[in-house]
């Protein structure tokens, strides 16, 4: 619709800079003068409408991995927003698959980076709609090296960052 409309302006102004040019540069002006407005009004309000949420605002729970396609994994879990008033809608997880072998992959996960072997680490960007109080499931696609595992393998999820919309 947008390029329509621009396509009939532009045909406009092209049709009437051969009977009245100064008439239709005067025009093309303000049409950019306009355009240049709308564009910084409207980056200012979606940035107004972002807001960095708290870390301790967010749990991620059940997490779970499946084989994926050509030796990807596909990731779920369940993301929960415990903020009051801001719903949850993008977050940055650092994803971690963890070779645990022997007694420590049945200790607590207190320091569990510490005692298994990490056999790959990503970051991804998750995109959801969490609204204060509420949890949503999320899915994610990640490949990591192919290696040989020689214990259990744990996944961590830890959200580094979540931005947020603020609901008043």
């Amino acid at each position: 619709m947008h390029w329509l409309t621009l396509g009939i302006i532009a045909l406009s102004l092209i049709i009437g800079a051969r009977s009245y040019p100064r008439f239709a540069f005067f025009l093309l002006a303000i049409l950019i003068a306009g355009a240049i407005v709308l564009v910084t009004l409207s980056s200012g309000e979606r940035a107004r409408g972002r807001a960095l949420i708290s870390m301790d605002a967010i749990d991620i729970s059940h997490v779970d991995a499946k084989a994926g396609y050509a030796g990807s994994f596909d990731l779920s879990g369940r993301a929960t927003n415990r903020s009051v008033d801001a719903t949850v809608i993008e977050l940055t997880l650092e994803i971690s698959l963890l070779d645990c072998v022997g007694e420590n992959a049945s200790q607590s996960d207190t320091d569990l980076k510490s005692r298994c072997a990490e056999m790959g680490s990503v970051t991804r960007r998750v995109t959801t709609d969490v609204p204060p109080g509420q949890s949503r499931d999320f899915q994610v696609n990640i490949a990591l090296p192919q290696s040989e595992r020689r214990g259990q393998s744990i996944w961590t999820v830890v959200p580094n960052q979540a931005w947020g919309r603020i609901d008043r």
